[in-house]
């Protein structure tokens, strides 16, 4: 049975510190987008009714539409330190029956 997308500790602790960094607006956070093209990535909106949301101590870090979870199941977001610097990364999600 698939399972819904799922995102470890740290990547949502990164998501957290990169909104305290950014200006924004106080309901303002992180929403997770994909493009026609499959190609993910996170801008700032507010949430919406619906939204799938993923918390951090009690905080709203980021947003999701429910057909995203859909799309990526099985699927586990991370972060990796790179030459670039941190980046999110999507790896298969392995789970027991």
């Amino acid at each position: 049975m698939p399972m819904p997308l799922k995102f470890t500790e740290r990547a949502v602790a990164v998501m957290k510190e990169s909104l305290g960094k950014q200006e924004r607006e106080a309901e303002q956070v992180l929403r997770l987008l994909i493009d026609p093209q499959g190609e993910i990535s996170l801008a700032l909106d507010v949430p919406r009714d619906g939204d799938q949301r993923v918390e951090h101590q009690g905080d709203t870090v980021l947003v999701l539409e429910p057909g995203i979870c859909v799309m990526l199941t099985d699927v586990i977001v991370d972060v990796e330190e790179n030459a670039q610097g941190r980046a999110f990364v999507l790896q298969p999600y392995h789970h027991s029956n």
